[in-house]
């Protein structure tokens, strides 16, 4: 995601990729506290769901344009 942003600039790069973390990670934290109230689902479900469909697109897209 930070790539598409920020291109091959590694001075940029970085620093952007560890902050889209923390607020991919802080985002999932509040809804795993808050959409289920009485619950508590742990932050690694929302990561989850939001990662793994991402780099299903991403394996995708690097085999459609290898082939």
């Amino acid at each position: 995601m930070a790539r598409k942003l920020a291109g091959n600039a590694y001075q940029i790069l970085i620093p952007l990729s560890a902050l889209i973390g923390a607020i991919i990670l802080l985002l999932a934290d509040l809804a795993g506290r808050m959409l289920f109230q009485p619950l508590d689902i742990p932050a690694g479900v929302f990561t989850a769901g939001v990662g793994a469909p991402f780099f299903m697109y991403l394996l995708f897209k690097r085999k459609a344009s290898a082939g």
